[in-house]
């Protein structure tokens, strides 16, 4: 199974925090609702698998389209054993079907109006070494995987034919195996704390996952690998616990431990939007506040280690004045993970390569972070 790629369209808010009681501002969920357009009810159109014909020929055809919430698909139905080569490139990809022609003519493409809301058209052209397919998506894909991704399934007991499967959603993450180095030894005593939020009575976020359960469960990943290059961590909760049932007494409390000599406080969570603008909403994001003059520089790294391994969609860095990160004394940011009111975001979040990714591209952009600030050595 190859990577797939997805680039998400971010919608920027306007805070007026005048209207929340900034002593009790946890994550975006405590901000000023957005105003965000009711989306409409997205057409479905699932994809029939079964009673397709075999292929006896050495020609594609046209290929068949399900429609989902929040992603679409496209089926090539190809004879035994074709050899097929796929190409990402900006805004589509291109298929190549080796020796296999255009069934009925030299060309075939899709009608002008746009497929879906993630893939404009598609094109179909025989050439003297067999045919081109021609995918035009309505987002770039992203390096990595983000965007789309493919299986490619030969003939069996469901089908007489080989298939080639193309899912196409912005919100599409890199969900494969981690395979990637440990993080390096840090050369000097680091201690940092990580915020698993929420917690106890509050479950967070609620959806494809509990954001709770999520948050500490990628928090002690980041503990995992911190731990192993030689950090000491500290974290505000060990399991499903608060300092206090009271809101403010308990964020209090975990901005508190944000104090030197520990280098960074960093609070990972997962975000979420109403049922009726939920296709609106995916992708990471990181904020900060100007508690410290680092904590800017903090959430950048993160976010740029966090989508260099994941390939999720890219909804920035932003500021707000949430309280761990407001009154910690240390460098601090904010982590959203994704939506896990997403159909496939919050497939995301449920993805155990996604979160191994998630927590290595945050303990690296931790590690990233910390050894930028330390002194350079005086030459004699």
């Amino acid at each position: 199974m190859r990577p797939l790629v997805v680039v998400l369209i971010v919608l920027f808010t306007s805070l007026a925090f005048s209207q929340n009681d900034p002593g009790v501002l946890e994550d975006p969920s405590d901000l000023p609702a957005p105003v965000l357009p009711v989306m409409p009810a997205p057409t479905v159109k699932p994809l029939p698998w079964q009673n397709i014909p075999e292929i006896k020929e050495a020609v594609v055809g046209q290929p068949r389209i399900g429609l989902y919430a929040g992603w679409t698909r496209l089926v090539f139905d190809v004879p035994k054993g074709s050899t097929v080569q796929v190409t990402p490139e900006g805004f589509g990809i291109t298929i190549g079907f080796s020796g296999l022609q255009v069934r009925g003519g030299l060309a075939l493409k899709s009608p002008p109006s746009s497929l879906s809301p993630e893939v404009q058209g598609w094109s179909l052209s025989s050439g003297p070494l067999g045919s081109t397919a021609t995918i035009r998506t309505r987002y770039p894909l992203r390096a990595g995987g983000g965007g789309w991704k493919m299986l490619h399934l030969p003939a069996g007991l469901d089908s007489l034919n080989d298939r080639l499967v193309l899912d196409f959603s912005e919100a599409f993450a890199n969900r494969q195996t981690l395979q990637a180095p440990p993080l390096q030894l840090f050369p000097f005593p680091v201690e940092v704390v990580l915020d698993p939020g929420h917690g106890g009575k509050d479950p967070g976020a609620v959806g494809s996952v509990m954001e709770k359960e999520v948050n500490l469960q990628v928090t002690h990943k980041v503990q995992g690998l911190l731990e192993a290059a030689g950090a000491t961590v500290v974290l505000t909760r060990l399991g499903d616990t608060v300092f206090s049932d009271d809101k403010r007494t308990d964020l209090q409390h975990r901005a508190s431990l944000g104090v030197s000599p520990r280098k960074v406080l960093v609070s990972i969570h997962a975000n979420s939007l109403a049922k009726q603008s939920a296709l609106a909403g995916y992708g990471v994001e990181t904020w900060w506040h100007p508690n410290h003059p680092e904590s800017q520089h903090l959430a950048r790294t993160l976010q740029s280690s966090m989508l260099e391994w994941t390939s999720a969609f890219d909804r920035k860095v932003r500021t707000a004045p949430f309280v761990v990160i407001r009154n910690s004394q240390v460098p601090a940011a904010l982590i959203e993970m994704g939506f896990v009111s997403h159909p496939v975001d919050g497939e995301n979040l449920l993805s155990a390569g996604y979160l191994d990714r998630m927590a290595y591209g945050i303990a690296l952009g931790i590690q990233r972070f910390v050894l930028s600030q330390a002194p350079v050595p005086s030459t004699p």
